[in-house]
């Protein structure tokens, strides 16, 4: 496995899949539109166990501060799920395009989102909290 591999928890995997299942389920086609970046990155990503996601991956529940390539601010967001999600709080629903590509990105690389403005592109700088690198693998 390359350093290169985009990494996602069999744990994150198993609920982001299921969170899927449920807005296709319950949606329009225009709504079900929404989780083709998340699904894009799952069907990219190495699955592994928890407990082997390096130090350096974004997973969910984590805090990272992105800077914008173009602008050069930089912006620290958690990556949550959607009931948890406030961008104003800073917290970014794996839904959101910005958060389906932070996902599984390491410290250093650069995301880019197709954002409904256009393509932007962001640097991860920083992984402030990740919850395997602590131990919490059920969050």
């Amino acid at each position: 496995m390359g350093e290169s591999a985009l990494l996602v928890s069999e744990f994150d995997q198993q609920r982001l899949q299921a969170l899927i299942a449920a807005c296709l389920e319950k949606a329009d086609a225009a709504e079900q539109r929404v989780v083709e970046p998340l699904a894009t990155v799952l069907d990219r990503a190495t699955i592994v166990q928890a407990g082997e996601i390096p130090e350096d991956v974004v997973t969910m529940n984590s805090i990272v501060r992105l800077r914008d390539l173009d602008s050069g601010k930089a912006r620290v967001y958690a990556l949550t799920f959607p009931a948890d999600s406030n961008e104003t709080e800073g917290r970014m629903s794996i839904l959101d395009p910005l958060g389906a590509a932070m996902l599984g990105s390491r410290v250093g690389g650069v995301v880019e989102p197709a954002l409904a403005a256009g393509p932007k592109r962001f640097r991860v700088e920083t992984l402030i909290y990740q919850p395997e690198r602590t131990g919490h693998y059920s969050l």
